[in-house]
């Protein structure tokens, strides 16, 4: 799944209008009449809205290899098959709730 699939999951998610200025590179959705850039992979307030609007399950790990790793641990409970582990906590999240939205039945 490529980033801009990932961001575009993620806001459907959080139940944003993605704006038809969206391009190959940006997801902007509207914001009371604005168009706003939406980027949870880097934006960590976008991101942690996500965690309690999903009610999100974070887990930090350590790893003793050789540069003695951190991993963050993401999932929902009910959506065994979204865990995702990442050292990178937004991306963490945001694929997590890729998988999570991917696999929703379609309305």
């Amino acid at each position: 799944m490529t980033d801009l699939e990932i961001t575009k999951l993620c806001a459907e998610a959080m139940g944003e209008h993605i704006n038809s200025r969206s391009s190959e590179l940006m997801v902007y959705v509207d914001d009371g009449g604005l168009d706003m850039e939406y980027n949870p992979l880097h934006n960590d307030a976008q991101a942690m809205a996500l965690v309690k609007k999903l009610s999100l399950f974070i887990e930090c790990r350590f790893f003793a290899d050789e540069e003695e790793s951190q991993y963050w641990n993401v999932f929902q409970r009910g959506y065994g098959s979204s865990q995702v582990m990442s050292k990178d906590l937004n991306r963490a999240i945001c694929e997590c709730v890729a998988k999570m939205q991917a696999t929703k039945p379609a309305p």
